[in-house]
């Protein structure tokens, strides 16, 4: 059986998760920086972002760029660098941020 016919397959690919932002504005000016953060709190539901403000849910990759799209968008060329990043599995919907397996 192929692994793409199989619905208990899994990839054993690992993405790069990105956890918190408190340092996501330390480097870009005053003004621009509360431009982002309101912009960055429009891409998720007030709980999710709050989540991610205090490191209880990572960003995946694709939130990564989003973020970095808005960074893009407010004019500034240094790239988003979050606060620390882990090195996960995303099983389809499975994935259970380290922060939590250790509880």
């Amino acid at each position: 059986m192929d692994a793409g016919q199989c619905p208990y397959f899994r990839s054993t690919v690992k993405l790069r998760y990105a956890w918190g932002i408190s340092t996501l504005f330390d480097n870009i000016p005053y003004k621009k920086a509360l431009l982002l953060k309101g912009m960055i709190r429009t891409l998720f539901p007030k709980p999710t972002y709050y989540r991610i403000l205090h490191k209880e849910r990572g960003l995946s990759p694709a939130e990564q760029a989003e973020i970095a799209g808005l960074f893009a968008q407010a004019c500034i060329t240094e790239t988003p660098a979050f606060d620390s990043y882990t090195e996960e599995y995303d099983w389809g919907g499975y994935h259970v941020p380290k922060a939590v397996n250790s509880l």
